[in-house]
Formats: C-alpha cells, sequence, structure tokens
C-alpha cells in the first residue's frame, strides 16, 4: 500500500461530507498509485454515522469509530491503523484540488531518502461569511527565519502529507491542559527536529470555514502550543534579524496572486461547490495571506528575549515594582524572571538577581489576541515552575483565561 489518505470527520451532514468524499476519490484515482481510504469518525452525529456505514462498502475504505472529541487524537489513530507508507490528512468537510494526491505522492517519491513533509502551495478558505481568502505558502527556511515566523503564526494549514514513519514519531498534541492548535504544534515540532516542509505546486486545498470548528473553539479556549526548542530564549538572543534583513532574505513571487496552471485546478475543484467556481473578477479581488509575511509578534519576543538573564524557577507577573513585589523577590530562593505588564519608564532601576521583562513595552504595535499569544508562549518558554501574580489587571485577566495551562505547569504562589 503506497498512500493511507486520512479523513478526519465528527458531525459533518451527508451533503458537505459527499462532497469531500467525491473530492478526494477523484484525485486518489488520478494518482496512479495504490491507496486507501481511512475515515475516522470521531463522536460522530448519527446523520454522519449512518451515510459513512453505507460509503465505506467500497472496498478501498475503511470506518473508523471513537469518542476522542480531539482532532490531534484523531489523526493519530489514523496514523496506528494507516497500512500507506505515506499519509495525506484531509478534513471531512474540505475539499482538494485533482491533481492533490498524485502531486504529493510525487514529491514525497522524489525526496523518499529525506525526512520531509508536504504542503499545497495554495488554499482557499470559503463558507461561513462567505468571503474567500487565499493562502499562499512556501517551503522551509533558514531555522532562526522559520522560527520567527512560526512564533506568531502558523506558515502551513492543517492538510499535508508525509512519511507515516514520521506521524508515529512525531505524533500530534492531544487539546487538553491549555494545549491545542494541533496542526500548529506538529509544524514547529517537525521544524524543530530538522523535518523539511516542501510545497506541491499547483495543488489547491480548499478549507470550510465553520462558526462551531475546533479553530474557532481553541481560539476562545486561549489555548497554546507546549514548550518547544524551536523558541528556546537563549537561542534567540543571538538571532539578528531586522524588517530589512528579512525582507532580503526572504524571496517570493508576487507577480501573479493565481498562476494558470493553479487557476485550472482550482476550476476543476471547484466541481462539487458550485459557489468555488474562481470568476476572473472576483479572483483578482479575493485577499491574499502570505504565511511568509513579517512577524510583529516573533519581533517582540525576539527584544524580550535579549532581557532575559537565565532560566528562571519562579516567574512573577507585576505592573509596578512596588514594596510588596520586592519583599517577594528577596524572600525567594533561586533565580526570578519579572515580567512587567505594562509600560515602565526608561529610568527603572534594574532588580537584584532577577531579569526584568518588559512585555508592556513591547506590545504596541500587536492586535490583542497577539498580545495574549506573545504572553502565553513567554511565560511557557521561560520553563519555571512557580508563578506569582500581583498585577491585577492584565496578569489577572490572563490567569484567569489560561486555568488550564497554570494548573499544569506552574505551582502558584
Amino acid at each position: 500500500m503506497k498512500i493511507t489518505i486520512g479523513v478526519t470527520t465528527h458531525d459533518e451532514d451527508e451533503q458537505t461530507l459527499r462532497k469531500t468524499l467525491k473530492s478526494i476519490r477523484r484525485a486518489a484515482r488520478r494518482a496512479w498509485c495504490l491507496y486507501e481510504v481511512v475515515v475516522h469518525l470521531d463522536d460522530g452525529a448519527e446523520e454522519t454515522r449512518g451515510f459513512l456505514r453505507k460509503f465505506v462498502r467500497h472496498r478501498r475504505v475503511r470506518l473508523v469509530e471513537n469518542c476522542f472529541r480531539d482532532p490531534g487524537k484523531s489523526r493519530n489513530c489514523i496514523t496506528q491503523m494507516a497500512k500507506g507508507e505515506y499519509i495525506v490528512f484531509v478534513d471531512g468537510d474540505d475539499l482538494i484540488s485533482p491533481n492533490y494526491i498524485r502531486r504529493m505522492y510525487q514529491a514525497l517519491r522524489k525526496n523518499r531518502d529525506a525526512e520531509i513533509v508536504v504542503h499545497p502551495e495554495a488554499s482557499l478558505t470559503f463558507g461561513e461569511s462567505n468571503e474567500w481568502v487565499l493562502w499562499r505558502m512556501h517551503a522551509s527556511l533558514e531555522r532562526d527565519l522559520e522560527a520567527f515566523i512560526l512564533f506568531g503564526k502558523n506558515r502551513w494549514v492543517a492538510s499535508l502529507a508525509g512519511p507515516r514513519e514520521i506521524f508515529l514519531k512525531h505524533p500530534y498534541i492531544a487539546s487538553e491542559r491549555g494545549f491545542g492548535h494541533e496542526d500548529y504544534a506538529l509544524n514547529i515540532a517537525l521544524s524543530a527536529n530538522g523535518v523539511k516542509h516542501l510545497i506541491a505546486k499547483d495543488v489547491m486545498y480548499f478549507y470550510r470555514k465553520k462558526a462551531n470548528s475546533q479553530l474557532k473553539m481553541n481560539t476562545e479556549r486561549c489555548v497554546t502550543e507546549p514548550y518547544n526548542d524551536l523558541f528556546d530564549f537563549r537561542v534567540w538572543k543571538d538571532y539578528v534579524i531586522s524588517r530589512d534583513s528579512f525582507h532580503t532574505r526572504v524571496n517570493f513571487d508576487e507577480s501573479e496572486k493565481v498562476s494558470r496552471s493553479l487557476f485550472r485546478e482550482w476550476q476543476k475543484g471547484a466541481r462539487w461547490e458550485p459557489g468555488l467556481t474562481p470568476a476572473k473578477e472576483k479572483v483578482e479581488r479575493v485577499p491574499v495571506y502570505d504565511t511568509d509575511g513579517y512577524s510583529y509578534t516573533g519581533e517582540a519576543y525576539l527584544k524580550l528575549c535579549r532581557q532575559i538573564n537565565e532560566k528562571p524557577g519562579c516567574v512573577v507577573m507585576a505592573d509596578v515594582i512596588s514594596e510588596e513585589v520586592r519583599e517577594f523577590l528577596s524572600s525567594v530562593v533561586g533565580s526570578v524572571a519579572v515580567v512587567m505588564t505594562e509600560p515602565i519608564s526608561g529610568t527603572e532601576e534594574a532588580l537584584e538577581r532577577a531579569s526584568m521583562i518588559r512585555y508592556g513595552d513591547a506590545i504596541s504595535a500587536l492586535t490583542e489576541p497577539d498580545q495574549d499569544l506573545l504572553l502565553t508562549r513567554l511565560i511557557v518558554q521561560l520553563g519555571a515552575t512557580k508563578l506569582k501574580v500581583f498585577d491585577k489587571g492584565r496578569g489577572q485577566k490572563w490567569l484567569d483565561e489560561h486555568k488550564d495551562l497554570v494548573e499544569g505547569l506552574f505551582e502558584v504562589l
């Protein structure tokens, strides 16, 4: 068996799921290789279950049922069940271009001796609001640039292909204890461990945006990704990345939004969803999200890393250095990092035995979600085991919104 196409499903209606499976079947038949489809139904709705049990009568399709309520665990289950040498993951409500499986497989076979995964060149977000957004994706960069961009945003969508052995070696994380965004966390882990991300040219993924998607729920729950060496502040201190040098080192073709060959695959892929037909005037107006854009969140984190003297045993969150804070610092055994949650005056004196991290001074250019992302990942990456919050504003709000994460990582003093 060469390829396992893993499809994760939950409560998709029959009409949506039928479109997805037809899209996959057409692409698989054009791949000209032996394949199977493993459909994982996770805590599925009765309508979804009834349709799938009829569909799996096809000899190339297997149905696996569980009640994980977790997309990461679902994909790990598919990895365990897969008979293919390679796995392609597709969500149960999305669509793929007709050349999707063939181009992914060709890229994997061409690089069979390397540790790689393959992503589509483009992804079109559609659905909920009837607004399109076109994602453009790119291959791996040098490690410092890769880390710099990945700190603030995911460079690739959830659908990807790779050797089964890689997914066994680097499983998806579970969305629990304050952690989540399983596809983002996987991409970070793969980059950290030297796995290269390649792009299958002229290949398109169609991502259906839903009001109750796992991505939206994870965002509302304020989850983050686990500690990773890719974001180790001790390594980041030596990075030299400016806005000018970034744009010099990261080059991509902006001459055309959609190439002719990609446009043709878009037309073919829209067969199952008439509303996706790429009328020329609409394509010209569609906003483009380039995943290699400059990361202002990465820029802010880089500034903060240079303010950290050593790995702390305790993290303190404070808006001002009050006498209460100083008294606490004098009583703590071991190294401490004080995260200043609000801007402070330039005359603030240095602290003995503690790193003063001026988070409040670094966030003016960031949106509110990115401010939370920066603060959360900073605190996780510091690697401390104790936490003390003096700030009754931003600090207390953060503590309230990240209870699961805090409970699993820290002794709160």
